[in-house]
């Protein structure tokens, strides 16, 4: 377990620490499949003056990968409030946040555009039980989930042999077996809320009680059944008390006047007590661990068995349960009177003790995988515990052995200190840690289990690294690696987990395996039409986690390849004959044209030949609106520029082995190729309908055609084979002296944690809310092309329209916004109505085109970094342990 990041607020008042340390502090978290962590805290991270009240409850959501940058914008009711957050949890999304309180609120927020930094309350799917403390929700199933076949995990094989699409059934079904989203909510005193969030925006609820009667409940934890009901553990904080178990089922049923109700059915299920209440040694008091101080099911998806957390004066013991199927003998007159088949025994489940183990201090969170990826018996799992003397175990779930521990307090001397000057700094600097150390509240795992997010009593997020579950104490290997990858690929999860595991100089070898695994005849060709996008995303992603010369140039190539394969089906959807052709459209005859490689010489000069491809199209059929034009004419110049660009380096390329530029691999990639002869095609009938709104250059001449020089020299490169024929490097050597080509930047530069910096610099990194720490800043040195021009300069390029917004700081323009993942910003207006262009920026609403969220960074919640600060310095390891 490696200790990744720690991220500290201000300093917090002597009074304020000890009343948050001794239990006043209600902490607690929710991780999304984004990796988009939700939190609260009992001030503002952002504000470190005296008026900053302790007795408010706020609530925060960062992505883990910009753990500095909290948002607030999500607040409790639009004011910071008053009571507890005893609730937070993401949908199956990660697009909606259910939150509930000690007053027995219930809301449900959502973002706003899709910003992660603007949040709106969903007010007609919120509800308020008038002081009945909300101690449980969690969302309704979809029934959809993918588990990875374990005897396959290490082969290259199709997809639906690698990954099992295992039907659960859904918490609720509407008509046609369709899933429908909602949130199941549970009070303290055993008051059952369901919501259902119906089709046509109608809203179904309906109330029921736990247990035939209410009755006070402390602790309490709820998980999925296969069959769609919920499974429900409660306590009552009595280690002498039964541990209750409860079946909770619900459906949508038609009643009169042809209008659905729902129902909740609510049933007893096996329950079972301690067995550290069970001793009867007379030299053993039963009064050691009186109180349940946590209830958890080991992994939700699949309750088979649970932790259960005892705490005493002798500090806390740790049991762990599991429900086994149990044969059930029946009396021979029962047999007499109902035949049974003696050939199938009748089974029921039972709560089986396992093992324990103990602690002299008490546990101060837990936390166990929310979902289950491998199909093996007994599901594998972690469980992490945190006591509260800032130590955090990692047990495996077979036996609870215990794999590594790691203690917050632990300091380690920097190696890079040797004078006495540095090491007063450091131990200074180790003495100002320690102080603002706490007892970790919460720890959430991600979505892999390859690493947790643990927050402490002043909302100071501590991030680990995990070895595989099917690989405990070694670190991730390659096979792993691609199966996470892949697997991520399939279910839509957030990947950044992943990114941070993977050590920079093994890039390479796991996107040759992905690629192999991926093309070729292992994957049909509609899976492969499917994923494509995403996997040139995927290894976009991992080769900008690399800043060694040609190898991080890489990502610019899919970035590249990205953007040219949406401009096109974009373009192409926008073309339609102008009849019915049953065979193919006016773009499916011009892509056959486009691939179709001549035999003879009169075929090769009709296929370098622009206009020679014209004439056997109807032009008719590629006539569009001037509005449409106009939309698309940044992206057209956009294509036009990047074909220049790469033309141009051919020379250098050719006569300097080792000299690459981001988007250099497009040159041999034959599918590129011929999607920019397409475009060009596409440009060239436009520019016969209306000149105004096509891609312009600067020429040195007048009477040069830039397109036909473009499109014959891209379809000399197709023609040539793995080397580019010396013709072809003289006409690009003199191109620069024809056309005056920019230099472009087609290489997205990594931000934050997932990014060459990470694997710079000692772990872990100290950062500071609110503060960009200058440990995670790079630079990437891109060769600049001889005969190109830079003119743009520090101008911002909007990453999705090709458009300069000027010399503008998305930290302090609110009409801009910028991705967590990478340095691209775009504008959150567009900036034509066309619908056309409508569509295209709707490809880019949710996500970046590296995958990344949006959002929308103001001045107010950055602070300036100082030269006197020292958590702009801090750059020491407080742990760094290896399982």
């Amino acid at each position: 377990m490696d200790h990744l990041y720690s991220v500290f607020g201000y300093d917090v008042a002597p009074y304020h620490r000890h009343f948050l340390e001794d239990g006043a502090s209600n902490v607690i978290s929710s991780l999304s499949n984004n990796n988009i962590l939700a939190f609260t805290s009992n001030f503002d991270l952002l504000d470190d003056s005296e008026e900053n009240c302790l007795l408010k409850t706020r609530l925060y959501v960062v992505d883990l990968n910009l753990p500095y940058h909290p948002y607030r914008y999500v607040t409790h009711s639009v004011k910071d409030h008053d009571e507890n957050i005893t609730v937070l949890e993401w949908d199956n999304k990660g697009a909606k946040l259910l939150i509930g309180d000690d007053m027995g609120t219930i809301e449900v927020w959502s973002m706003r555009d899709f910003l992660l930094s603007d949040w709106q309350r969903l007010d007609h799917h919120s509800c308020c039980f008038a002081g009945d403390r909300i101690i449980a929700g969690i969302w309704f199933h979809s029934g959809q989930k993918i588990m990875v076949n374990y005897d396959k995990k290490d082969l290259d094989v199709q997809y639906q042999e690698k990954f099992n699409h295992d039907r659960l059934q859904a918490s609720v079904v509407q008509f046609g077996n369709k899933h429908t989203d909602g949130y199941l909510c549970i009070t303290g005193s055993g008051f059952v809320y369901a919501h259902l969030f119906g089709s046509n925006g109608k809203i179904h609820q309906e109330y029921a009680i736990l247990n035939s009667s209410r009755a006070n409940i402390e602790q309490i934890d709820v998980a999925y059944l296969k069959n769609g009901s919920f499974l429900v553990m409660t306590s009552n904080g009595n280690s002498h008390m039964p541990i209750h178990c409860y079946t909770i089922s619900i459906s949508l049923n038609w009643i009169e006047n042809q209008t659905q109700k729902l129902k909740i059915d609510c049933k007893s299920h096996e329950s079972f007590n301690m067995d550290c209440a069970l001793l009867n040694s007379s030299n053993q008091s039963t009064h050691i661990y009186p109180i349940v101080s946590r209830l958890k099911f080991i992994v939700r998806e699949c309750p088979d068995a649970a932790v259960v957390v005892g705490s005493g004066k002798n500090g806390s013991i740790i049991e762990l349960w599991e429900l086994c199927a149990v044969t059930v003998s029946f009396n021979n007159v029962i047999k007499n009177l109902k035949k049974i088949d003696q050939n199938q025994p009748i089974t029921e489940q039972r709560w089986k003790f396992n093992m324990n183990t103990t602690s002299s201090h008490y546990v101060s969170a837990l936390s166990t995988p929310g979902s289950l990826l491998f199909e093996t018996t007994p599901p594998l799992s972690y469980i992490m515990v945190a006591y509260t003397d800032k130590t955090i175990k990692c047990f495996y779930r077979q036996n609870l052995q215990s794999l590594v521990t790691v203690d917050l307090t632990t300091t380690t001397n920097h190696s890079g200190l040797n004078n006495s000057t540095n090491m007063n700094r450091m131990f200074h600097q180790q003495e100002m840690i320690s102080e603002k150390l706490s007892i970790i509240r919460d720890i959430r795992l991600t979505w892999s289990n390859c690493a947790m997010v643990a927050i402490d009593s002043f909302s100071q997020l501590h991030f680990f690294r995990l070895s595989p579950m099917i690989e405990p104490c070694n670190q991730m290997s390659l096979n792993f690696a691609q199966l996470m990858l892949e697997y991520a690929l399939i279910s839509g999860n957030d990947y950044w987990d992943i990114l941070i595991s993977i050590k920079p100089q093994f890039v390479d070898i796991i996107c040759e395996k992905i690629t192999e695994n991926f093309c070729g005849s292992r994957q049909p060709s509609y899976v492969q039409q499917k994923w494509f996008d995403k996997v040139l995303q995927l290894k976009a992603a991992l080769y900008r986690c690399v800043n060694s010369g040609a190898a991080s140039y890489k990502s610019g190539d899919y970035y590249a390849m990205k953007m040219l394969n949406a401009i096109a089906e974009t373009i192409k959807r926008l073309i339609r004959a102008r009849e019915y052709q049953e065979n193919e459209g006016p773009a499916e005859k011009l892509s056959s044209m486009i691939q179709t490689k001549p035999v003879s010489n009169t075929d090769i000069q009709q296929f370098i030949n622009i206009d020679k491809v014209l004439v056997k199209l109807d032009s008719k059929d590629f006539c569009v609106e001037a509005a449409i034009q106009q939309s698309f004419q940044h992206l057209l110049q956009w294509v036009c520029d990047l074909a220049l660009y790469l033309l141009a380096s051919i020379p250098q390329q050719c006569h300097q082995p080792q000299f690459r530029i981001p988007g250099s691999g497009l040159l041999f990639d034959v599918k590129s190729l011929n999607t920019l002869r397409e475009l060009l095609v596409i440009i060239r009938f436009w520019s016969l309908i209306n000149a105004n709104y096509v891609p312009s250059f600067n020429k040195m001449h007048e009477n040069i055609d830039v397109i036909s020089l473009i499109y014959k020299l891209l379809s000399k490169l197709v023609l040539s084979s793995e080397k580019i024929d010396e013709t072809i490097i003289d006409e690009c050597c003199v191109l620069p002296n024809q056309v005056m080509i920019h230099q472009m930047d087609i290489c997205l530069k990594s931000v934050g944690m997932a990014s060459p910096a990470l694997f710079s610099h000692s772990l872990p990194l100290i950062l500071h809310f609110g503060i960009e720490s200058p440990s995670l800043e790079y630079t990437v040195k891109v060769p600049i092309i001889e005969g190109t021009f830079n003119i743009h300069g520090d101008r911002r390029i909007d990453v999705l329209r090709n458009i300069s917004l000027g010399y503008v700081d998305e930290n302090t323009n609110e009409l801009i916004r910028s991705c967590t993942r990478c340095n691209s910003v775009s504008s959150i207006k567009s900036t034509t109505r066309s619908p056309a262009a409508r569509a295209w920026d709707q490809q880019w609403v949710k996500k970046c085109v590296c995958g990344g969220s949006w959002r929308v960074h103001a001045s107010k919640n950055l602070s300036s970094i100082s030269n006197n600060n020292d958590f702009g310095q801090i750059n020491f390891s407080l742990m760094s342990t290896t399982v």
